[in-house]
This record gives structure tokens, sequence and C-alpha cells, in this order.
């Protein structure tokens, strides 16, 4: 089984040595968070990516509004920060229970700060380009692989997705990256297929009709995360990694931030 607190420590050392170059070219990066609502959800993501900007070298500017909020108010927010030439990146972090356009809301952020990749020009720039800001859950696949010690080249990969915008953009990184796959929708009655890896890219409502997969390894991207003991119950010794359980998000998060900030030559220490 992925030794996940070995995975996270790894990949913090990987992007604190990463943004210590980035200072060495006088570069400082600096990340926006703004946090919308009121929830302990909301309060325990902004602490922990106070705490990770403060171990990786990143400039955090955190803040909250809680009270009495106009949406125009919060666009005129983002508005500034993505005039700012010395924010490379914007952070929503937004409480389930508000009651506001989020879609709008994200549409507002400037593509090249979106480090949570949460604009649909993000989407259609990764698709179409060479845009290198990643969704989180992508990032985190290879970061997975790794810690297993495997080679996607050398893996049969099945995808079991659906019509979703995550399954069709890890599709496009695979190709792109020249690995080959298989993708099953979730739907699919026909599941004899055997597999070494299993990557699940949407929510399924009965698992045991996927039992025939018999994989050797089971990365779980959605959000909703499966949980270990159906895992085990539906893949018998597969070794198993839920995104959501990885703890490994707000990584993800840095990581586009490394990329933004390349992208701005400001601002200087």
């Amino acid at each position: 089984m992925i030794d996940q607190v070995l995975l996270r420590n790894s990949f913090t050392e990987e992007l604190r040595l990463s943004f210590s170059l980035l200072k060495k070219q006088n570069i400082q990066p600096r990340i926006f968070i703004l946090s919308i609502g009121e929830s302990v959800t909301t309060k325990i993501i902004s602490e922990k990516m106070n705490l990770l900007g403060n171990e990786l070298g990143v400039n955090t500017d955190i803040t909250s509004i809680v009270e009495s909020f106009t949406e125009g108010e919060i666009l005129k927010i983002i508005e500034e920060v993505n005039n700012n030439p010395y924010v490379q990146g914007i952070f929503l972090n937004i409480a389930p229970s508000t009651d506001i356009n989020t879609q709008r809301i994200y549409s507002h952020i400037h593509f090249m700060k979106d480090v949570a990749f949460v604009t649909p020009l993000s989407s259609g720039m990764f698709v179409t380009s060479s845009h290198r800001l990643m969704p989180p859950e992508i990032i985190a696949l290879p970061e997975f692989v790794k810690a297993s010690k495997v080679d996607l080249r050398n893996l049969s990969l099945t995808i079991l997705g659906g019509n979703d915008l995550l399954s069709k953009l890890l599709a496009v990184w695979l190709i792109k990256e020249k690995i080959g796959f298989r993708f099953i929708n979730s739907d699919c009655a026909d599941t004899n297929h055997a597999t070494d890896l299993l990557i699940i890219t949407s929510a399924i409502d009965e698992w045991s009709v996927f039992k025939a997969f018999s994989p050797k390894m089971v990365i779980d991207l959605t959000l909703e995360g499966l949980s270990e003991e159906l895992a085990k119950e539906t893949f018998k010794d597969a070794n198993f990694i839920s995104f959501k359980k990885s703890g490994i998000y707000e990584l993800c998060i840095f990581s586009n931030l490394l990329e933004t900030a390349l992208l701005f030559e400001k601002p200087k220490i």
C-alpha cells in the first residue's frame, strides 16, 4: 500500500525546493486566498493553505468575508487581484452553504492565475494549447503512481468515468503524454475487462459489477471518495488510494502556483 504520509512529505519537499529556486531568480511567489462564507471546512482549508504557504516559502494573503456581502463586491475584489502583478495565484475558498453563483465568480478569475483550475477558460486552454495549469486531480495522479514505484507506460490502464469534465481532461492529458488507455463508461454493463490500473473519475452507484476488473492498483480521483472498506470489498487486494483522502489537494494548488509564478516578471524580491 502507498504510504500517504511519505507521499505528502515527498511532494511537499519537491515543491519547497522548486519555490526555493524561484527565489534564487528573485521571484517571490504570492497567492491570494478569498474565503467566502463561514463554515468549519473553509476555516480548516484557509489554515492549511496558510501553514503550507509558510512551509513552502510562499506569501499567502488571506481575506475572509463572513457577514453580509454581494456578488458585485466579490467580483470587485477578484478584479483588483487579477490586476495585481504581485499576486500570481487566486484561490477561492467558498463555504458550501453560501448563496452565490459560484460559476460566475469562478469565471471572473484570470485564467493565468487560476491555480485551482476552476474557470471554463482553463479547461479550454488545457485542451487546445500547451497551457501548463492542470486540474488538481491530474496533478495528483503522477504523484500517486510515483509513490507506487510503477510506470504508467508499462501498465494496462482503464478510466472508469462518465460524461464529466474530469474524465475528458484526463483522457486529453494521457494522450498528450502518449500513454495508452481504455475508457469505460461507469454506466456500461460490459465490465469483463481485466486491467493493471483502474482510475475512477466519476461517482458510481453500484460497485459490485466492477469486481471483474481485478486491478492491481485503483486510484479514485472523485471528490466523493470511495471508502477503503468498499474498495477492499470490491477490488480485494488492489493497492488503493483516494485523492479526497490523500491530503494533497492543497499541494496541487501550490504546484499550479509554480507555473503561474513563472509567467510573471514581478514580483521581485
